[in-house]
């Protein structure tokens, strides 16, 4: 949606989630089509990049579905804006407890990747949820 300087000026789409995955699978194709090995390829579904916090809360809630494009999905919430706007965080490094809920969301429903800054204390997360959800969110 627009230039990195443009993207967030009032970000609108008539189906959030079937927009996002028509351009993930544009993009899988088009890599596809130039070579790169189809097993080495994953997708992001853009957090943060032309969304609203409720597109962001959206696509963390959706995760699931973008995985019909049978592609590990990375999702990158650390520290974004989004989450400082729903905490009154304006700090992106007094973010990290908002970044770990966001994180366990995300894996939750679906996530297999994600990205962060905190990587230490995100380890931790990750190996909890592992745990507490062994084998509900990798289906």
């Amino acid at each position: 949606k627009g230039t990195s300087q443009t993207m967030q000026r009032d970000p609108e789409y008539i189906n959030l989630i079937s927009e996002v995955m028509i351009t993930l699978k544009r993009s899988i194709e088009t890599a596809e089509a130039c070579g790169v090995d189809p097993q080495k390829i994953i997708i992001d579904p853009g957090i943060g990049f032309g969304k609203t916090v409720e597109h962001n809360l959206e696509l963390i809630r959706n995760i699931r579905k973008i995985k019909v494009l049978h592609k590990p999905v990375m999702v990158g919430c650390s520290r974004k804006n989004f989450i400082g706007k729903i905490l009154g965080i304006d700090n992106p490094r007094e973010r990290l407890m908002g970044s770990a809920t966001a994180a366990v969301i995300a894996i939750i429903n679906g996530a297999d990747i994600v990205r962060v800054h905190d990587v230490r204390e995100m380890a931790q997360v990750v190996r909890f949820v592992d745990a507490a959800y062994p084998a509900f969110y990798k289906s």
